[in-house]
């Protein structure tokens, strides 16, 4: 074989014969080799023959010819008169990439290592121990690490977006060997998501002061974007943005005295799946305390004089809204009957014009309610 490359097996084969005087086959003694003038052991002689199998481990052109012990007339036979170690395309030391992933598909974030194996193409032989890998992601800037004594090289990585990646190493090659490149696609898929929600119930609320968190625990990844749909009573509510990985979402709208069910679900961004495994909670709006008082126009007046009481309720703090329901104004003890609270306000009106020359107590009682 010749050219050969570096580790390649090359057999040479020296062939003796008699003068031509003489006659006949050397069929016994031994042939020394000598290679790049270091004589190798002596080989048996076997009906006029003798091989030497040798491999190369540095480039060039190097010499040979063989010693026959009995001064016969040594022919020594290559297949070229003189070698030279080359790749297949005249080059130094041709080799080939293998490269893998650590893990493929990978997700969102999730950190991830390639490596580049350069070994030696057949028919050469021994290891690339030297030079440099550069690791380039879909035709952008390299990454460049030394191969290390088993022929790899490695690059980490944690910011592959979502879809497929080319990912090319090109070795550099050294003195023995060629440079060489090879690549592998990596695929990323939106990672998984684990949601959180939880609410914050107000007691005494006529209206559900709800205020519902929905948190979103990225696997393996950085902090998810895009927005949160919550859903209330099996009713979707306006999709709410995410900050931080958190979206919040507040009503005043919820009837009293029912039991509300509240879910969150994930619409996803770039880089994640949605998602709609969230826990349901539930929510219950209780009716609001009220704060009451009476007063009149008049705190001194004559006999048949009309004086106006006012009966009023509002809210208790933090309620909100309008009261309905009924108020009853008590004069020494009698009722003067119920009266229902006008909309839009929150007071009942009493003119009395009966009251008899003297001191009087009023007082006031209710059956209102908070509302929205």
């Amino acid at each position: 074989m010749n050219p050969a490359v570096i580790g390649q097996q090359v057999v040479f084969t020296a062939t003796v014969t008699t003068t031509a005087a003489g006659a006949g086959t050397p069929t016994g003694g031994t042939v020394t080799f000598t290679v790049d003038g270091n004589p190798q052991n002596p080989v048996n002689l076997t009906a006029g023959t003798a091989t030497l199998n040798n491999s190369f481990t540095t480039l060039g052109s190097h010499n040979g010819h063989g010693d026959l012990q009995w001064r016969r007339r040594l022919q020594l036979r290559r297949q070229q008169p003189a070698g030279r170690v080359h790749d297949r395309n005249g080059q130094p030391g041709q080799q080939q990439y293998g490269g893998h992933s650590s893990v493929n598909p990978s997700a969102v974030g999730q950190s991830v290592t390639f490596t580049a194996t350069v070994t030696a193409a057949s028919p050469g032989g021994g290891t690339p121990n030297s030079g440099t890998v550069g690791f380039s992601i879909d035709s952008g800037g390299r990454s460049a690490g030394d191969i290390n004594g088993s022929g790899q090289a490695t690059f980490t990585t944690s910011t592959l977006s979502l879809g497929n990646h080319t990912v090319v190493a090109q070795y550099s090659g050294n003195t023995n060997y060629a440079s060489s490149n090879g690549s592998v696609t990596q695929r990323v898929l939106g990672a998984s998501t684990t949601t959180v929600s939880s609410s914050a119930t107000v007691g005494r609320r006529p209206v559900g002061d709800l205020h519902c968190h929905r948190r979103l625990v990225a696997v393996g990844g950085p902090t998810p974007t895009g927005t949160v749909t919550f859903i209330v009573d099996s009713i979707s509510q306006s999709p709410v943005p995410l900050s931080n990985g958190q979206a919040t979402f507040t009503t005043s709208t919820l009837s009293v005295g029912v039991n509300h069910t509240i879910k969150a679900n994930y619409n996803g961004d770039s880089g994640y799946a949605p998602a709609s495994n969230s826990n349901t909670v539930n929510q219950t709006v209780n009716k609001d305390a009220t704060s009451s008082t009476i007063s009149a126009n008049l705190m001194s007046s004559v006999f048949g004089q009309p004086v106006i009481f006012y009966a009023a309720s509002w809210p208790f703090a933090p309620g909100s809204g309008t009261v309905t329901g009924t108020e009853t104004v008590v004069i020494d003890g009698v009722s003067q009957g119920a009266r229902p609270i006008p909309s839009g306000v929150n007071y009942v009106a009493y003119s009395i014009s009966t009251m008899s020359v003297g001191q009087h107590k009023f007082t006031r009682c209710t059956a209102a309610t908070a509302t929205s």
